[in-house]
């Protein structure tokens, strides 16, 4: 597994747009572009809206005459919006075994990442050696709650089921042939044979509320002695409790690096080995491709 790069302690990741380069895709970039597009039509229709309400308001009898054309030109900017939109399709041979064996993959992923109650984007790590005043720490993790549902990414429509998990400020999108990443601006696909996924089991002292699937398996003072008892120098010492967690690591050797935090080891270990599957399915085809 790759070495996450780190940056005082944040997890740096590739952007979408690096991504791209990495891995150029034609069809792709058309995607992009009318994403792109589509979103410009929603913003200038909403300013045009915008516009319109304060001539009516404001300029009485020529508000009107100023209402009736800014509201035309929303009418068409909302129309483009909407034609754009729908334009930005991605379909799949739904007759095709191997295609259904590998969405059937991508679905595991997301299904299994779902099945956690508790989902976190892990996106700071740094090491401490202050443990007395940190539970008995020596590792400080900062992450937001996240989660994974289905659904494509705003903007595009598929034929099929998907499932998708926002990181950050990337969303990925777990699909048969590829993982699609989309920052809101940039949309990049990252290849199966070049994704690694690793699950491993961690403890973790828990500081918030515990998950009811999670699984309590020690617990810690807030603030220790060296014997791992309370440090009774502190008069609210709270006693928390450490849970057996997931957490899964995805890596490319073009920088993609997300760390998911599951609150039970079995989610993580499934959605590992779904991603690991596809992988393995994809560098198959890559040794073995297909006639022309």
């Amino acid at each position: 597994m790759l070495v996450p790069r780190s940056e005082a302690g944040r997890i740096l990741t590739a952007t979408a747009s690096e991504l791209a380069a990495s891995s150029p895709d034609d069809s792709l970039e058309e995607l992009q572009t009318r994403m792109r597009r589509a979103k410009q039509f929603k913003s200038l229709g909403w300013s045009v809206l915008v516009a319109t309400v304060l001539a009516y308001a404001y300029l009485e009898a020529l508000g009107i005459v100023v209402g009736v054309v800014f509201g035309g030109v929303a009418g068409v900017l909302w129309w483009r919006e909407r034609d754009e939109r729908r334009a930005c399709g991605l379909s799949y041979d739904r007759e095709n075994p191997e295609i259904l064996a590998r969405l059937g993959l991508a679905q595991q992923v997301g299904q299994a990442l779902a099945s956690a109650r508790g989902l976190w984007h892990i996106h700071h790590s740094v090491k401490t050696s202050d443990w007395k005043r940190n539970a008995g720490a020596d590792t400080l993790l900062r992450r937001t709650s996240t989660r994974s549902a289905v659904g494509s990414l705003a903007g595009i429509v598929l034929d099929i089921e998907a499932w998708s998990v926002p990181v950050g400020p990337q969303q990925l999108l777990w699909l048969p042939d590829r993982l699609l990443i989309w920052d809101g601006r940039s949309l990049a696909g990252v290849p199966y044979d070049s994704l690694q996924a690793e699950a491993t089991a961690t403890r973790f002292i828990e500081n918030g509320r515990v998950p009811k699937d999670a699984r309590v398996v020690d617990k810690t003072w807030q603030f220790t002695n060296k014997r791992g008892g309370p440090d009774r120098r502190f008069k609210n010492n709270r006693q928390l409790p450490v849970v057996a967690y997931g957490r899964l690591a995805l890596r490319t050797t073009s920088g993609l690096c997300i760390d998911l935090q599951t609150s039970t080891v079995e989610a993580a270990t499934a959605a590992a080995s779904a991603v690991q599957a596809l992988s393995a399915r994809a560098r198959m085809d890559a040794l073995n491709p297909a006639p022309s």
